[in-house]
């Protein structure tokens, strides 16, 4: 989790790297019931109406596009579980193609993305619950990775130590100490 944008995926797709993560909350909301139509560009809502693109917004330097209907909210039985506002109003990211390529093939591989969380959660699990390492020392994006840089060294030459002790080597000789 935290690494859920569509520039992230994008980035990964184009570094032919095949990416298992889960959906952002902010990408997984309940407009999963309506059926986006990319033919006609438009969201087809659970009553079959269509919701047809209106226009584009900007939130957090990026943009968005609306969808909505409003003469079809207005007249809808399901508004009030809908929605609270006058009329429905989607936001389509311009990653959500690529978003949703990533969630699915995520949910349709669980005993991989099992497998990732294994490998990769384990260090960082270690770090923060075992060793305490909850927030950072330093400000600024250098120190950041330098602190980040440091700490992943420290468990990278722990596990290296660990490793040789428990087939019972002896460190110092392989490392020609």
């Amino acid at each position: 989790m935290g690494y859920s944008s569509g520039e992230t995926y994008e980035y990964l797709a184009a570094q032919d790297i095949t990416a298992y993560i889960p959906a952002h909350a902010a990408y997984r909301t309940d407009k999963d019931e309506f059926t986006h139509d990319k033919e006609n560009d438009c969201y087809i809502c659970p009553c079959l109406k269509n919701l047809k693109f209106m226009r584009i917004q900007k939130n957090d330097s990026k943009e968005y596009r609306v969808y909505s209907n409003y003469s079809a909210c207005g007249k809808c039985t399901r508004k009030q579980e809908c929605t609270k506002s006058k009329y429905r109003k989607i936001l389509r990211s311009p990653y959500q193609d690529t978003l949703d390529i990533v969630d699915e093939r995520t949910r349709n591989s669980k005993a991989l993305y099992r497998k990732r969380q294994e490998i990769v959660e384990h260090p960082f699990g270690t770090i923060k619950a075992v060793w305490g390492f909850r927030q950072f020392l330093c400000r600024t994006k250098p120190k950041v990775t330098a602190e980040t840089a440091m700490a992943c060294l420290a468990y990278n030459l722990r596990r290296v130590i660990n490793i040789f002790t428990e087939k019972g080597e002896n460190l110092t000789l392989k490392m020609g100490i």
